[in-house]
């Protein structure tokens, strides 16, 4: 009887809770059915906050997160119109009030109870027409004391910040523009700067619009969740910079950039500003060339400055900036803050009178000014760096001038043997031979590459450059990313680690067992020496096993005869370089043997290669000095042979 009782418990909770889920579900439904109905406005609501959006495009295009955070629709009744009982949608119309009686149904009591103290009150109530963007009763609880006392008129008839408040004429939101500046009642001149974003999203003096187009009888209402400061107060984007102690090295690299007036006279830019301690955690050598070198220092700032105003708080996404240099930057805006880049916001919207200022955590670096080693790790070549760190040669990656560096991806790391890239990370000069096996002097782009070009690395061996239809290939590896350069040199991210060879193409057949038949054939034909020779060459060297399948009396008619034999190993033998990834899948690729016969490499979907359709590739890319080799399981068949 207890287990019935407690399965009957188990099965009202289930019910209980399915209820819940329907009750949900109906719920969600109906807020969306609200919106279906005359006179009813969309509202982005950010979920867990209450904090609410009004983009113009919403309607057709849905934002799904704001600064990560889920998002859902809520249906209200548009400005000036009201619910009927029994009615769908709102059709009631709300008689227009003038200006303080719509501020008083509005529930900005802070607003009105400041007027009291400025002729404001009476002017807003019975002339007109006028904008009013009042802040929330909210942001007037986070003023500091001198703000507070902005607010509070001399006299009843002078102006305060009250005035800066308000302008004349009526200002809709749906006639904002990107950038926008109109004087205030403030001394009759003092402006402020509106701004219209992504998603509809508004802005004043960095102040977000939080809720548009009130309309009075006497002009218009927009909310906003900031109280104003004027921007001639406050000074230029320069001044702002040079006053906070914060920002004091950020202040040192304007003036040895010679940007300390730039930023004072011309108008509408947006700066990040990075901390003292963002400088700080940069190297010791990059810190002292961008604080003393004017080239890098102007590099740095302009790497910061963006034209245009963008406020963090208008950026519920994220948008794409461009630098004064032309680079690209994206401000973003997520749970834990706004970041540019990968550097955070610390200290943001500090209004200019010729822009905005944010304090950011990181100095963002643009590539012409970093070291080999700092866009190695930026380029996210971490298993590189690591092993780099361990070698010692931290140093030369930083300092060493006008390199070439072919860094292989972390991925490319992955896939080396366990065996090979535990040696290099308990052996340190192997890793040092790797990484200068990966070098090269000069900054060579992707332009400087030719097909079967070579260039001599950090080590006696040369690297190996060939161009396929599917791209240029470097030894036997393809490249990933091109040309990123930075103030010391190029470098390219390739798909593969290369290991240093070692050998000429005559010692690696010599130290290979399954290929010994093959060797004493090079040896009876005299062209052992042909293979130590300086070059590029494509050796395919059948197998012991292929010799053994071959005929007895064909293959005595090779090895009795040198002339023919020698026809036959050049069959298997070619001037030209190739590497499989050079082969595209499902096609033919054709080179000439050094007898002039011709070899045709096909490679399948599975990524086998065949050659001339009959013999398989049972290993390839095996580099040496002087060329690659690979070993098949048939003897190619040779025409010239036929008739010695």
């Amino acid at each position: 009887m207890e287990c019935v009782g407690l399965l009957v418990i188990v099965l009202l909770v289930i019910i209980e809770v399915e209820n819940g889920f329907a009750k949900l579900r109906k719920r969600d439904f109906q807020v969306e059915a609200q919106g279906h109905g005359a006179n009813m406005c969309e509202v982005l609501e950010k979920q867990g906050t209450g904090e609410q959006f009004y983009p113009d495009c919403i309607r057709h295009n849905r934002v799904k997160r704001v600064c990560d955070s889920k998002t859902f629709i809520r249906y209200q009744c548009c400005s000036g119109y009201k619910k009927v009982e029994g009615k769908s949608g709102c059709p009631g119309l709300k008689p227009l009030k003038n200006l303080v009686e719509s501020l008083k149904d509005l529930g900005l009591t802070e607003f009105l109870r400041l007027l009291k103290n400025t002729d404001l009150e009476d002017n807003l109530a019975y002339q007109g027409a006028f904008t009013i963007f009042a802040p929330v009763n909210e942001a007037f609880s986070n003023l500091s004391y001198t703000d507070r006392q902005r607010l509070y008129p001399w006299t009843y008839n002078a102006p305060s910040i009250m005035h800066y408040h308000v302008v004349s004429g009526r200002q809709n939101y749906t006639d904002f523009r990107r950038h926008k500046e109109v004087p205030t009642l403030y001394y009759g001149e003092k402006k402020i700067r509106i701004n219209k974003y992504s998603f509809g999203v508004g802005a004043v003096n960095c102040a977000r619009i939080t809720l548009p187009n009130q309309l009075a009888t006497n002009g218009i209402i927009h909310v906003i969740d900031k109280v104003l400061k004027p921007l001639d107060y406050i000074g230029s984007i320069a001044d702002v910079i040079l006053k906070n102690t914060m920002y004091s090295t950020f202040a040192t690299v304007l003036y040895r950039a010679e940007m300390v007036e730039f930023l004072r006279d011309n108008k509408h830019y947006t700066v990040f500003a990075p901390s003292n301690s963002a400088f700080e955690r940069l190297s010791e050598s990059l810190r002292r060339k961008v604080l003393r070198d004017k080239a890098t220092a102007q590099a740095v700032v302009k790497y910061h400055i963006i034209k245009g105003v963008y406020c963090e708080d208008a950026v519920i996404i994220s948008c794409g900036l461009t630098t004064l240099e032309g680079d690209r930057l994206t401000f973003r805006c997520r749970q834990d803050g706004s970041y540019v880049d990968d550097a955070k916001v610390i200290q943001g919207d500090i209004t200019a009178k010729n822009g905005v200022v944010h304090g950011i955590s990181k100095v963002i670096l643009p590539d012409s000014v970093k070291d080999m080693l700092q866009l190695s790790r930026d380029l996210s070549l971490n298993t590189f760096v690591e092993l780099t760190h361990k070698t010692g040669m931290e140093d030369e990656l930083e300092t060493r001038p006008d390199f070439t560096l072919f860094a292989p991806s972390d991925a490319a790391f992955a896939a080396l043997p366990p065996v090979y890239f535990a040696l290099l990370q308990s052996q340190p000069s192997a890793m040092e031979r790797l990484i200068r096996y990966h070098t090269i002097n000069g900054k060579i782009k992707m332009n400087d590459m030719v097909g079967e070009q070579s260039f001599q690395s950090g080590l006696d061996s040369r690297l190996k450059v060939n161009v396929f239809r599917n791209g240029i290939t470097l030894d036997d590896a393809q490249f990933l990313q091109s040309d990123k350069e930075c103030n010391n040199g190029i470098v390219h991210i390739i798909n593969k680690v290369l290991i240093p060879p070692e050998q000429r193409l005559k010692e690696l057949i010599a130290a290979d067992a399954d290929i010994s038949t093959f060797k004493a054939a090079i040896d009876t034909a005299r062209l052992s020496n042909s293979l130590t020779e300086n070059g590029q060459f494509t050796v395919l060297a059948p197998t012991n096993h292929a010799f053994r399948v071959m005929r007895s009396s064909e293959l005595d008619k090779y090895l009795n005869n040198p002339p023919v034999l020698r026809k036959l190993i050049e069959r298997h033998i070619s001037n030209k370089t190739v590497i499989s990834c050079g082969i595209t899948p499902e096609s033919i690729y054709t080179i000439n043997s050094k007898q002039s016969e011709p070899i045709e490499l096909y490679r399948n979907g599975r990524g086998t290669i065949w050659v001339n359709n009959y013999a398989k590739v049972l290993s390839a890319d095996k580099i040496a000095l002087n060329g690659v080799l690979m070993k098949i399981d048939r003897i190619l068949a040779c025409e010239t042979c036929k008739n010695p």
